[in-house]
């Protein structure tokens, strides 16, 4: 605030907040949208449908995200939620 370092235990201190926030929101949002993708298998078909044409059984890569648009669409529907 006042243009100066923080000191190293508040560097501390706000890096173990972050690490343990974060892996929360994380999980709550893996959570959620597994949950919704078991009241909705119609959208979980066409989702491993996509997933299935687009990467054939591989690893995803960043080239793939062009291709995985309903894969995107879920994602981002179910952290709207």
């Amino acid at each position: 605030e006042d243009g100066n370092f923080m000191p190293d235990h508040q560097v501390r201190d706000e890096l173990v907040t972050l690490f343990v926030a974060g892996h929360e929101t994380t999980s709550n949002a893996l959570t959620w949208t597994w949950y919704l993708l078991a009241e909705h298998p119609a959208v979980e078909a066409k989702l491993h449908a996509e997933l299935d044409r687009v990467l054939n059984g591989r690893l995803p890569t960043l080239a793939d995200l062009n291709e995985l648009t309903y894969t995107e669409m879920v994602i981002k529907e179910a952290l709207r939620l």
